[in-house]
């Protein structure tokens, strides 16, 4: 689970524990629910997000679902498009747009090496609609990521694993 530390990932690594799953947080934030493997990394960081699954796949032998679920909104920062900071318009692009595809990556990697499973995005319904509360990197992301979602069904059909989207919300 990327994402993990707070939010709807929080809730999610929280309702797999007391289901009986074990389960792993991904986060920039160190803090995980009790009884996770708590991993800290940028989804932005290939190298973060390969080593926190090989961590998972070291601590528990293998992996049967990767929960793409990591984003960031720069609550103060995000600004129309002709105020906007080029930093943060490229923060945002870089966590919940390219952390997307490095999770899928890395995730589907993984879930092969372990004889299959799901990848599961976590996307909002903002991505499909204008909002007028998001702004521009927000909204352009997250219709990123829900097409990103599209996409990696379509590839992962052909790798023995599974791709789903999750709008919650």
């Amino acid at each position: 689970m990327t994402g993990g530390a707070s939010g709807i990932g929080r809730a999610t690594v929280e309702r797999l524990l007391a289901e009986g799953a074990r389960a792993a947080s991904l986060d920039v934030e160190p803090q995980a629910a009790e009884g996770a493997l708590a991993l800290w990394g940028d989804v932005a960081d290939e190298e973060a997000v390969e080593r926190a699954f090989a961590a998972a796949l070291g601590a528990f032998g293998g992996l049967d679902v990767v929960v793409v679920n990591a984003a960031t909104q720069l609550v103060g920062e995000d600004d129309r498009a002709d105020r906007l900071e080029r930093a943060v318009w490229q923060r945002t692009l870089d966590v919940n747009l390219t952390g997307a595809f490095l999770t899928a990556k890395q995730g589907v990697r993984a879930l092969l090496e372990s004889g299959g499973g799901s990848v599961v995005f976590t996307a909002s319904p903002a991505g499909s609609m204008a909002s007028r509360r998001a702004s521009t990197p927000t909204r352009r992301a997250r219709r990123a990521s829900t097409g990103s979602c599209a996409c990696s069904r379509r590839t992962t059909r052909a790798t023995e694993s599974g791709s789903t989207g999750s709008f919650p919300g």
